[in-house]
């Protein structure tokens, strides 16, 4: 039945501009082929429609499939030749549509037993003016009878979506006379093709395999097993219809009445107004006005505004976004089946952006993110609600009603099955490291599931790179100590200075799921054993683990390679032959671990020019010819901006560095591998708090191994376990740099103990005057020489290295009354491990210097 006829051609011809900008994802399309391959394919679509036929055929015809050879439900003037269709039209004119589906029943069971591909609809409008939806029955009964045991029958799921219009929770006069959106009229299903087609996708599900219904059709009633199959299709095709348009549209104010039902919430709320003696209607009132200030009001016609103006905006300021469609797919085929949680890296605004502007470039219905209240203010505050932010404080101390109300909104989110995006960093990276992980929000998620709101949600971390972070400046100098900078109308007007500018290539990866479930099995404990006293470790380890995906799916450049290798560099300048040696040593240990390199140009050379010349107009890089040598160096006022990009690998090369700086702080006698290795631990043990690594990784480490690899350059010679300098220049020299990594470190560290140790220190200081007195420290001691790198002047590393005292319980933090900012206090009974911490480390500067 491949010959249409003449009204299918006319149609097709006409609509063909429009359906050929219908885009449908490609690894789609190679698994059709491989079941084509395979055996006998029938696509089953939700609703009839002659638009999603006409699409459909053209799509197979277009990639040079096999076509449509059966289908009902649509008029037989686009489905047979024109004679034999007037007469068939005729035939039918005042039959019910009952009767036409028995006729169509035995036409397709002609088809099918003759091998060919069909496309079967599950529903369709009953009449004009009615909202009765007509159910087809019995059609997969008749393929079955019809076809023989020998061959295989495939049944793929088929979507063809042109608005992102989602369902409402209230009805309109229109849908009366052109449909609902789910069950459109022809017109309406025509306008959208014409007006919305930008927007349309077509996603083909994966293949449905029906031997075992085949085998239980002659032991059961054939109806039942029609009736299971054409069930089970429905509410798949239903889920599909969500992951791409999301769940019903509901009013702000419907959200809110629906959340302030919630049972848990009523109990909570109850409590609270018992415990501080209040009435429960002034309790629900704050809750209710808790509630208003942050949930998300999606509009669609926003959202749609938004991806028109990033398709400018990231034209002009990026060079592409790349990511694996796989991963894509995989993220598609879990929100089929319930809501997802969305764990990124975040070291931009611009994160929120490009995650929404993938999802809903690619037919997913873009997350619900949480973002912080600072957010919330005009004049971008409604913009951002509409585009599905939801707001949350920064802290919740000193709040009741506050937490409690927030996990109710996370409850019905899940139930909705929504996908939610939260940032367990809790703010941006400033240094381009991963920063320690919040798990407040993920505890109230784990609350959710293990109360049974939803059975199974999937945990998703997804890392994201950048070429050049669009905040650079800002990151320098609150790193350098100075005050955060609220957002506002003043940064609104700021934007069209970015615009200027290329921010090179933005990478997303998509790492494979968790599930509290197997999480907790692989912990030894279940959903009912958790108490509050295992709880808060279990999220740890699973916040750590979460981090740790993201952290090894991050993608090096050129550039990132290069950074690190020009500031590690212990003198003025590098000639450009030293860092093209060093370069190539470092790359092909990075292979060695599964790195992924994102190199655009074939060899590895070209790369490292084409950054080069990248940080040159940057102005972060001075390149100088003098004679035959070109040599280069990071100004020291672009040395912070630099270590950035360094910090991006950082932890991929941690071995090498741990390993070459114990090396160049021991003696030569001294140098053996179990020395190396010792010393390696005390660096990493005090230096642990910088970098999110998987547990127990020190204790993975081949120290032999490690050894080799710096053997294998020329770097060390390894004779009776004892290490030596090795031959080659160029290997001495990247274990040169490879020990100078961790040095502004350990400098950052030295000059927050040295500030804890000084005779006027405090017994109780603020931790807000605390960090300002080690910036101050940190500059002097720069200044006389003690310290020799810029970026030691670092207030993240400063923060980590009071992190590490105060989990080896050195100092104690407290909360002040009435004080924003906690108290450091020393603990007089560890002030000796203190300052033998401040000793060795005041050594390692020293021998690295």
């Amino acid at each position: 039945m491949n010959n249409y006829g003449l009204i299918y051609r006319m149609v097709t011809f006409l609509c063909a501009p429009f359906i050929r900008r219908v885009s449908v994802t490609e690894p789609h399309i190679e698994a059709i082929k491989k079941t084509m391959e395979a055996g006998q394919v029938v696509f089953v679509a939700q609703t009839a429609s002659v638009i999603d036929f006409l699409i459909l055929t053209k799509i197979l015809e277009r990639n040079g499939l096999k076509n449509i050879g059966f289908t009902h439900g649509i008029p037989y003037l686009f489905t047979m030749p024109f004679k034999e269709s007037l007469s068939r039209c005729f035939a039918l004119l005042f039959r019910s549509i009952e009767d036409k589906a028995e006729k169509d029943k035995k036409e397709i069971a002609d088809a099918a037993a003759k091998g060919e591909n069909g496309l079967i609809f599950l529903k369709n409008r009953w009449k004009l003016f009615s909202r009765k939806t007509f159910y087809y029955q019995g059609f997969f009964n008749e393929i079955i009878e019809a076809k023989s045991d020998d061959r295989e029958l495939h049944i793929i799921p088929t979507s063809v979506f042109l608005t992102r219009r989602r369902k409402s929770s209230t009805r309109s006069g229109w849908e009366i006379f052109f449909g609902t959106y789910d069950i459109p009229s022809r017109p309406r299903k025509l306008y959208q093709l014409l007006t919305h087609v930008n927007r349309g996708l077509t996603v083909f599900s994966n293949p449905i395999h029906i031997s075992e219904q085949l085998k239980e059709a002659h032991s059961q009633d054939p109806r039942k097993v029609d009736k299971r199959i054409r069930w089970t299709l429905l509410i798949h095709l239903n889920n599909e219809d969500r992951a791409y348009r999301g769940p019903t549209k509901r009013h702000k104010k419907h959200k809110v009445l629906l959340i302030l039902k919630d049972p848990i919430l009523k109990r909570e709320l109850e409590q609270i107004a018992e415990k501080q003696k209040r009435s429960l209607e002034s309790v629900m009132k704050e809750a209710e006005k808790n509630l208003s200030q942050m949930t998300s009001d999606t509009s669609d016609r926003v959202m749609f505004f938004l991806k028109t103006i990033f398709d400018f905006v990231w034209n002009r300021t990026l060079d592409g976004v790349y990511y694996h469609p796989e991963e894509l797919n995989m993220i598609r085929e879990l929100s089929t089946k319930g809501p997802l949680i969305l764990l990124p890296s975040h070291r931009s605004h611009v994160d929120y952006l490009v995650l929404s502007h993938l999802f809903e470039g690619n037919g997913l219905n873009p997350p619900r993110f949480a973002a912080g209240d600072n957010l919330a203010k005009w004049p971008m505050g409604p913009v951002f609600r509409r585009a599905g932010a939801f707001f949350i404080k920064r802290s919740f101390r000193g709040e009741t009603i506050f937490p409690v109300v927030f996990e109710a909104y996370i409850r019905q989110a899940l139930r909705d099955r929504q996908p939610i995006t939260f940032f367990m960093e809790g703010g941006r990276s400033r240094t381009g490291k991963l920063l320690n992980p919040k798990v407040g929000m993920l505890g109230m998620i784990l609350n959710s599931w293990s109360s049974g709101v939803v059975k199974r949600i999937p945990l998703i971390p997804i890392t994201i790179d950048y070429g050049k972070v669009f905040e650079g400046q800002a990151y320098l100098s609150e790193k350098s100590g100075s005050e955060k900078k609220k957002e506002g109308l003043k940064s609104l007007l700021s934007t069209p200075k970015y615009l200027k500018r290329k921010h090179g290539v933005v990478r997303i990866r998509i790492s494979k799921p968790l599930y509290f479930e197997s999480e907790l099995e692989a912990s030894g404990l279940t959903k009912d054993k958790l108490t509050f006293r295992n709880k808060i470790p279990f999220l740890n380890m699973l916040s750590h683990k979460v981090m740790s995906q993201i952290n090894s799916r991050v993608s090096l450049t050129a550039g990132n390679i290069a950074a690190g290798i020009l500031l590690a560099n212990p003198k003025r300048g590098m000639t450009y032959e030293d860092l093209k040696g060093i370069f190539i040593l470092t790359v092909r240990f990075l292979k060695s671990k599964n790195v992924e390199l994102v190199f655009h140009e074939r060899k590895n050379v070209d790369a490292l020019d084409h950054a080069l010349d990248t940080f040159q107009s940057w102005e972060t890089l001075l390149q100088v010819q003098m004679g035959k040598n070109r040599i280069l160096s990071v100004p020291a006022s672009k040395r912070n901006e630099m270590e950035y990009y360094k910090n991006n690998g950082i932890h991929f090369i941690l071995d090498l560095a741990l390993f070459s700086s114990a090396f160049s702080i021991l003696a030569e006698s001294q140098r053996t591998l179990d020395q190396i290795e010792n010393l390696s631990r005390e660096i990493y043990d005090i230096l642990a708090t910088e970098f999110i690594l998987p547990e127990n990784y020190f204790d993975s480490l081949d120290f032999n191994e490690i050894a080799h690899v710096f053997v294998k350059n020329g770097g060390v010679t390894l004779e009776n376990g004892l290490c030596g300098k090795g031959l080659s220049d160029i290997g001495r020299k990247t274990l040169t740099i490879c020990s100078n990594i961790l040095l502004n470190f350990i400098e950052s560290y030295f000059c927050a103990f040295d500030v804890l140790l000084q005779d006027d220190f405090e017994d109780e200081a603020s931790l807000k005057e605390l960090k300002k007195d080690i910036l101050t420290r940190s500059e002097l001691l720069f200044n006389v020489g003690t310290i020799s790198t810029t970026e030691a002047k670092n207030q993240v590393s400063f923060s980590n290295a009071l992190n590490m005292l105060r989990a080896r319980k050195i100092i104690k933090l407290k909360n002040a009354n009435n004080m924003k900012s906690k108290l450091v206090s020393l603990n007089p009974n560890k002030l000796s491990e203190l300052k033998e911490i401040h000793e060795k480390l005041y050594r390692w500067m020293d021998l690295l210097q």
